[in-house]
């Protein structure tokens, strides 16, 4: 499995990741901005939907800043 170096240490661990901690409403209307808590820092987050074997997504969009 590729792993991209920007993820990883010098060592070759894997640098921590910020996680979300709280505010994940269970659903959030088109065009709304929801607002959650990370345990770091995060310039950024995208939203996207678990994808299946037999479908596509295009996953480059969408990203809250």
């Amino acid at each position: 499995m590729f792993t991209s170096s920007y993820l990883l240490d010098v060592d070759g661990s894997s640098k921590p990741r910020p996680a979300i901690t709280d505010g994940v409403p269970p659903r959030a209307a088109a065009g709304t901005a929801p607002t959650v808590t990370t345990g770091g820092p995060a310039a950024s987050f995208a939203l996207m939907r678990a994808a299946a074997a037999t479908h596509s997504t295009d996953n480059a969009g969408g990203a809250f800043r």
